[in-house]
């Protein structure tokens, strides 16, 4: 794989903004600019060769559908807690706020040439923030399809990778049947994607309140079932888990490999398979929360030690 930083293998940190007169950010669910790494209006140069772009969604709430101009495919390598077991070729990835992704994109006999990295949020359902739903805070991105970052084509290196792997890594998901607990978390609420309150199993956060106990060693099966009116990207911390499925059917092959994040829609319920083994926390608590920054702020989020 590309893993030279900053030659073949380079982070890509989406975010949309919106600035005060002075250069300071307005504090907001949406942006009307759009920062890669920080940095406004840009561009990154890349060898003509294959090139590995680890993703990340550092939005408040703007979730993005991303792909290339061209609708050319690449490969999805990884997700949020390490690599698939082999390539899955796709040409949109969408990513939530705080969820990860690895690919691989094919730039041979580029040299010279360009070409953009979009979010097609003209394709985003309007449960789903970054749509055009007219509920949501207004915003000049909303419901459209918008450049991200500039691929400048350079040279090749000298030992450039010409080839997508066909198997990356061992990763296997746990057995259900191994699982010595289940727990339900119904996700609820109405309101925008900045206003309104949303909650956990009809709670809000307590710092004095520990949710959940889990025996050192567990393997649990969680249902993350949304009854509220948008989608929500859930977050464990603490370690990895695995989708079962999605109203039970198997998660996209993308979505197989070690996660800490997943987007449940409204209406939807997805089940996660998890092991404690390696987390005592000596009775300081992990969170779970929604990654949505503004519901995140207003306590849409629990705790839970493991003993």
């Amino acid at each position: 794989l590309p893993r030279t930083y900053g030659v073949d293998d380079f982070p890509i940190v989406v975010q949309d903004r919106r600035f005060l007169a002075n250069g300071s950010f307005v504090f907001g669910p949406f942006g009307d600019s759009v920062l890669v790494n920080g940095t406004p209006r840009p561009y990154l140069e890349c060898p003509a060769q294959v090139v590995r772009l680890r993703l990340l969604n550092g939005s408040n709430a703007r979730i993005y559908p991303l792909g290339f101009e061209d609708d050319r495919p690449f490969a999805v390598i990884a997700s949020d807690g390490g690599l698939l077991n082999a390539p899955v070729t796709m040409d949109r990835i969408p990513l939530s706020n705080g969820e990860r992704a690895e690919i691989l994109l094919d730039l041979t006999g580029m040299e010279g040439d360009s070409l953009l990295l979009m979010s097609y949020g003209s394709e985003l359902p309007a449960t789903v923030p970054g749509s055009s739903y007219i509920l949501w805070e207004s915003s000049a991105l909303s419901g459209i399809d918008f450049p991200v970052l500039r691929i400048r084509v350079t040279t090749p290196t000298a030992s450039p990778v010409t080839a997508v792997p066909a198997t990356l890594g061992t990763a296997q998901p746990y057995d259900e049947s191994l699982a010595t607990n289940t727990r339900m978390k119904i996700l609820s609420g109405t309101g925008m994607v900045g206003m309104g309150m949303f909650y956990i199993n009809g709670q809000m956060f307590d710092l004095n309140v520990i949710n959940d106990t889990i025996a050192l060693g567990a393997m649990e099966v969680w249902t993350i079932e949304n009854i509220s009116n948008m989608a929500h990207p859930f977050h464990i911390h603490g370690g990895s888990f695995f989708v079962l499925d999605r109203d039970g059917a198997a998660p996209p092959a993308w979505e197989r490999g070690a996660k800490d994040v997943v987007l449940v829609d409204a209406g939807e319920s997805v089940r996660v398979i998890m092991r404690f083994d390696d987390y005592t926390t000596d009775g300081w608590p992990f969170m779970y929360h929604c990654h949505n920054l503004l519901h995140e702020d207003n306590m849409m989020m629990a705790q839970y030690i493991v003993v």
